[in-house]
């Protein structure tokens, strides 16, 4: 990446011509000459004149650049809202090592080049000479001083943004391999074998090894790297060379001479040190390894670069014992962890009268290394430049010299705290040092023993000289040890831009400062294939490092001055400003001596509160967005249920009409939302509407055709699906509902089972085929166009909020995989004992078609087949609801009823009147259960082929779980209504199941007549709920990784059937029944493939509907086991739910499941598993005891599908080459020898 820290903004030389100057103001000079040379000074008079024209020139000029720096939407302003979105992408980056977030910071770093260029050509019309606001002039000549931003060629800006992150990629990325099995990165694993090993020739191997997957693989590119950016800083005519740039940061043309003359006074201190180390090392290792030079072997000083030398205290403590401080192993006797840490350092500036960490740190940093991907270790501070996110990342664990980091890297928070208020130009520290400086302000009084006893990490303080020196001795392991390290490598930098070391000599050249400065050499020879400066981040990162020589020195500049202003009256080296707020005052104040910029001033909020009232205005005003928004969601949704519940060519194009208006609604506004000024804003709930308005997803396309074909090809899918019939016989054929669904559901005949099978695929998905991967190409081409999605998965994937989503959810899948495994395992004996065994592959997978269930992803219809304790307990509720003379819409004022027992709203009248129950008969519709919110705050509707059945009731309930959720909401916000992330609203939908399900709620409503007793009743009600609840898991997981794969291409058209089959028999443990091929399309039987619907939602649901349950359950302080509870009739638990359901999605989903689950075992912010598996424990013990006692192995085999279960397909007959087994093989033979045949007769 391109950087721009330390408020620098790179560009081309200033230059001013004739033309650039008003003329008004050429004139007046001209003027002025002529007086002073006609008339001479007796006319004073005339000279007073000009004089005060001059003045008030000078005063216009002034007020134009205010205008532009500092007006509502000036410079400031943009550079940002610029900076914000090139910090979010830098971030993304930083935190998650990927060649797509490489590539958006690219991108983000070429816009802010040309942003840059276009303003300095904009500045660069001001005056500066007509000017007299120093704080004005400041700004403008910062603004034209562009750097390399000023190059023309945005080729060669790419290019170096690429090199730049491709070489920190490959330093955050590096593994050494120390043995074929145990490859460790820079961080945790190579750092603790520095730290903490005193073998030789180990220290030596990790220390070569990072050597070689770190600098040596990135010094090609460095060599171009320097190359561009030289070429691009000298184009501006101002620098030589990059190192000249860096070093003009410092406003001081002597700068390079001062930091000379700086470090040879430090020298003589150092070089004491360094005898005395060299010679304790000595006593340790072998005096061999020493060379007779003086140097000291470089990995021998516990730090990778032997930049800092305290973590070989221990050889080196100059009186054993006295006054040790061993930190780490206090810290972990106390049990800290890393928030304890952060926290801690946060205390110690609050005690000084500094500011708390806003609660977006703690939300938003990046505060331990993550266990899924790569990051960029090295640790650091940032700020997003909106005024209230500033975060750390850092790969923190658990030592006492990591807590030093914590304080150093909020030390640095700290700053972007107090200068927040500054305009953006002036947020950075007065030099690049002084940030360095500032944030091991802290450490100067953390690491004193008085400070250390006081937060208890040490016992008792040091007494005497020995304590003291020991102390010292500390301290100058961290401070000391470091100077020439900070001095050099920006000499060599300097060097390599100015071209003295050239690439033939890098190495020899680092290794020759290193030898002279450090008095360190390399345990093993060096060459120019190595490249030893890559190896440390700031190098291949391109951070300037001379800014932390400059801030070792300033931070002892501050404490003195710190300490007197605080009367302190113990040594400098004892001086603690912990609890000081006379020091912290000083600090916030800055002062003269030392130069800081940290000038505190009252915040005016008054651009925020007028950004916040213009925005305000526009969401919620008389025909604000929301309300715009809702009129039109309405018109949508009546074309698409006109279309949903009469499916005709007709009312397919009023439906995609309407969804090109959305789409042109939605660009238009997202062009109107972006004029707003996030960063000025304060109010939360309206920075959140404006995010969501402006992340239009496919709609923000430009091209209404494309957007026009992706509506069409997805109702097409649709219609295909639902209109699909298979026909059994010539004369009898049948839709999914209820014909096909009815043979599924209670057909055991082996063969009818498969026939219908294969015949719904046939009919259904194998049609749409092509139309899904044109679709998903149209889909994918639409969403990348926007820049801030790899694909539709990503966007999809990004609803949740969560960058960790899908690793959270598949680590949850894998807490509950041993569950399904022991019932898979019991289904799969019981139904061999009903269905011959030879139709059961010796892989372990279960024919696909024998659950009852189209799809095999609920069990539940095959009750019968599997209970457990046959006559205990049964609940057969489908011949109950017919005995008792059940219809349609007695099934929904049941389940009406049960909603309003809690608290909850009846339904409306118009749901009765516009609802759709019951399958018309005298056309097609999209039978798939549905409920529907028409955005107008009544029109709310359920779509259903309801038929009288147990299991359609429960499905009664879950819909009108959705519309309850609906009703709740309905005061929020257009934008807010909406569950708080998509599972929310199936997991609210199955609320109601859980209880509804209990036989003491069936008993309650009369549909059962007696409970069932003792653990064989049990059994039999958690199996029928396992059989709903547990047997949907790997299905409801799977789906959308088929589909994510789609997206992202590692799926292609080539394998979409294949790949769909891996992951069922992986995942489900379930196999086609007859084999498929690439000519078939099996997703798109499943509706949610063809209606384009994401179906991780279901999963999650599944998943959270138990954590809320659990919950619920404790709040109405149920006593009955979580199984058993039920929630019917307590408007105490209705009470809890509704403060969740009324939130909408106004807070992140996070916020809502803890509004819920608050106070309760359950109570949790992210998806818990545990509450699942309470529920279903007794099943398991059982089901696990079962298995074994029948020897049945409770899995399958996880990694491939059953021989034969998939063929290859050319011109329409299965290959040879078939991935089929022998039988396969054969069978082919006899239909080639059957074709020859009959060919031969009929010649």
């Amino acid at each position: 990446m391109i950087a721009w820290f330390g408020g620098h903004h790179t560009g081309p030389d200033q230059i001013y011509t004739d033309d650039q100057t008003p003329l008004f103001v050429l004139t007046l000079n001209a003027d002025i000459n002529m007086y002073i040379c006609r008339m001479g000074i007796h006319n004073i008079v005339i000279l007073v004149v000009v004089a005060t024209v001059v003045s008030y020139v000078s005063a216009h000029e002034d007020d134009r650049v205010r205008e532009y720096v500092e007006g509502m939407n000036g410079y400031n302003k943009r550079a940002e809202n610029l900076r914000y979105q090139y910090t979010i992408k830098s971030w993304a980056y930083n935190t998650n090592i990927t060649e797509y977030n490489q590539k958006q910071m690219t991108e983000m770093s070429l816009q802010w080049s040309d942003f840059a260029k276009k303003e300095a050509s904009e500045a660069a019309k001001f005056n500066l000479s007509a000017m007299t606001d120093a704080r004005l002039i400041r700004q403008i000549n910062m603004i034209l001083d562009v750097g390399i931003s000023g190059y023309h060629n945005s080729d060669v800006l790419r290019k170096i943004a690429e090199l730049e992150a491709e070489m920190t990629g490959i330093y955050s990325s590096a593994k050494w391999c120390k043995t074929p099995t145990e490859c460790l990165q820079l961080e945790p694993g190579l750092t603790a074998i520095f730290t903490n090993s005193r073998n030789y020739d180990e220290l030596r191997d990790a220390w070569k090894g990072w050597r070689d997957v770190s600098g040596k693989m990135m010094r090609s590119k460095f060599q171009e790297f320097v190359t561009l950016m030289n070429m691009a800083i000298k184009a501006g005519g101002k620098y030589p060379d990059m190192g000249a740039y860096y070093r003009s940061w410092y406003d001081d043309a002597e700068f390079e001479n001062d930091a000379r003359k700086i470090f040879d006074q430090l020298a003589p201190l150092y070089d004491e040190l360094h005898a005395y180390v060299r010679r304790k090392l000595k006593m340790h290792y072998d005096p061999k390894h020493f060379p007779s030079s003086g140097h000291i072997p470089a990995h021998l000083l516990g730090n990778m670069w032997a930049q800092q030398w305290n973590n070989i205290y221990a050889l080196l403590e100059p009186y054993p014992g006295k006054g040790n401080q061993n930190i780490t192993k206090a810290m972990t006797e106390q049990k800290y962890n890393v928030t304890h840490m952060y926290r801690l350092a946060e205390e110690f500036f609050v005690s000084i009268g500094l500011q708390p960490m806003p609660d977006s740190f703690w939300t938003n940093s990046m505060l331990v290394k993550p266990p899924d991907r790569d990051v960029v270790c090295h640790a650091s501070a940032w700020d997003f430049h909106n005024g209230t996110d500033f975060r750390i990342k850092q790969c923190t664990i658990v030592t006492g010299e990591q807590l030093n980091t914590v304080h150093h890297e909020m030390g640095h928070v700290q700053y972007y705290l107090e200068y927040k208020h500054q305009p953006y130009l002036f947020r950075s520290g007065a030099n690049p040092g002084f940030h360095e400086g500032v944030a091991d302000i802290a450490s100067l009084s953390f690491q004193t023993p008085e400070h250390l006893k006081e937060i208890g990490l040490i016992q008792e303080l040091p007494n005497g000289t020995e304590g003291d020196i020991n102390f010292l001795m500390k301290m100058a392991l961290e401070k000391v040890a470091f100077l020439p390290f900070g001095y050099l490598i920006d000499q060599w930098r300097w060097s390599v831009y100015r071209g003295e070391t050239t690439p033939s000599n890098y190495n020899k050249a680092w290794w020759d400062l290193r030898c002279k400065y450090q008095g360190i050499s390399p345990p093993v020879a060096r060459s120019e294939q190595d490249f030893d400066p890559g190896a440390k981040y700031h190098i291949p990162d391109n951070t300037p490092y001379i800014r932390y020589f400059v801030s070792f020195v300033l931070q002892f500049q501050w404490h003195q001055a710190l300490c007197q202003v605080m009367n302190n009256t113990r040594p400098l080296h004892r001086c603690d400003i912990y609890k000081n707020k006379i020091a912290g005052d000083r600090l916030k104040m800055g002062t003269h001596s030392v130069g800081l910029l940290l000038v505190l001033v009252t915040l005016v909020s008054f651009v925020s509160a007028t950004e916040d009232e213009r925005v305000q205005d526009y969401l919620q005003g008389i025909n604000g967005y929301n309300t715009r928004a809702a009129n039109l969601s309405n018109h949508y949704s009546l074309k698409s249920w006109a279309y949903n519940t009469n499916i005709t060519e007709y009312n397919q194009k009023q439906m995609t009409e309407m969804s090109l208006q959305w789409s042109d609604f939605a660009k238009k506004e997202a062009l109107e939302a972006a004029k707003f000024n996030l960063s000025a804003m304060t109010n939360a709930s309206l920075i959140r509407q404006i995010n969501m308005i402006l992340d239009v997803g496919i709609s923000g396309y430009q091209d209404s055709d494309v957007l026009r074909k992706i509506a069409e090809l997805e109702a097409e899918m649709t219609g295909i699906y639902s209109s699909a019939k298979w026909c059994k016989t010539s004369t009898e054929c049948l839709a999914l509902e209820p014909g096909l669904t009815a043979i599924i559901t209670n057909s055991r005949n082996y063969d009818e089972l498969r026939d219908a099978w294969k015949g719904w695929r046939d009919v259904s998905g194998k049609m749409m085929r092509s139309k899904y991967q044109e679709f998903v190409t149209l889909m994918n081409m639409a969403i990348k166009a926007g820049g801030k999605y790899t694909d539709m998965g990503a966007y999809y994937r990004s609803w949740y909020e969560d960058p960790k989503f899908e690793n959270d959810v598949r680590e949850i899948f894998n807490e509950l995989a041993p569950l399904y495994d022991q019932l898979h395992a019991y289904v799969r004996r019981k139904l061999k004992m009903h269905y011959d065994a030879k139709y059961f592959p010796s892989s372990g997978h279960i024919p696909a078609h024998l659950f009852g269930n189209m799809w095999a992803q609920q069990w539940n219809n095959i009750y019968d087949m599997l209970e457990p304790y046959p006559g205990q307990g049964s609940q057969n509720l489908t011949k109950a609801m017919i005995e008792q003379n059940y219809n349609v819409t007695h099934m929904y004022r049941v389940a009406e009823e049960f909603f309003v027992s809690i608290g909850l709203k009846p339904m409306p009248d118009s749901f009765w009147t516009n609802s759709m129950l019951v399958k018309p008969p005298d056309r097609d519709v999209v039978c798939h259960a549905s409920a529907w919110d028409f955005s107008n705050g009544t029109d709310f509707r359920i779509k259903q082929c309801t038929i009288v059945t147990g299991d359609q009731l429960n499905t009664v309930h879950h819909e009108m779980g959705h519309v309850q959720y609906y009703l709740e909401y309905n005061h929020q916000p257009y934008l807010f209504r909406s569950g708080a992330n998509p599972g929310f609203h199936e997991g609210v939908a199955d609320i109601a199941s859980l209880s509804f399900q209990t036989p003491e709620h069936l008993k309650e409503i009369g549909l059962i007549p007696e409970l069932p007793n003792g653990t064989e009743g049990d059994i039999n009600f958690l199996m029928q709920m396992a059989l709903e609840k547990v047997a949907f898991l790997p299905f409801g997981y799977l789906i959308d990784q088929w589909r994510w794969s789609v997206y992202r291409g590692e799926t292609t058209p080539s394998n979409y059937n294949k790949a769909w089959w891996n992951l069922r028999c992986k995942y489900q443990g379930v196999s086609p029944p007859v084999a498929r091929s690439e000519q078939d399309f099996d997703p798109g039987a499943k509706f949610h493939i063809p209606g384009n619907t994401p179906y991780i939602r279901y999963f999650v649901s599944f998943v959270l509907q138990f954590q809320w349950h659990q919950a619920l359950c404790q709040v109405m302080n149920s006593t009955r086991p979580l199984h058993r509870c039920d929630i019917y009739k307590n408007t105490i638990a209705g009470d809890r739910l509704k403060e969740m359901l009324q939130m909408g999605s106004s807070e992140q989903w996070g916020e809502a499941l803890f509004k819920l689950t608050r106070g309760t075992n359950a109570e949790n912010r992210k998806l818990s598993a545990a509450p699942l598996l309470a529920y279903f424990k007794p099943l398991q013990d059982w089901l696990t005891e079962e298995n074994q006692k029948a020897k049945e192995n409770a899995t399958w085999d996880k990694e491939n599908c059953p021989s034969g279960s998939f063929v290859t397909v050319l011109n329409g007959a299965p290959t040879i080459a078939a991935t089929g087994s022998l039988p396969m093989l054969i069978l082919a033979f006899i239909a080639v020898s059957c074709l020859q045949f009959a060919d031969n007769e009929s010649k």
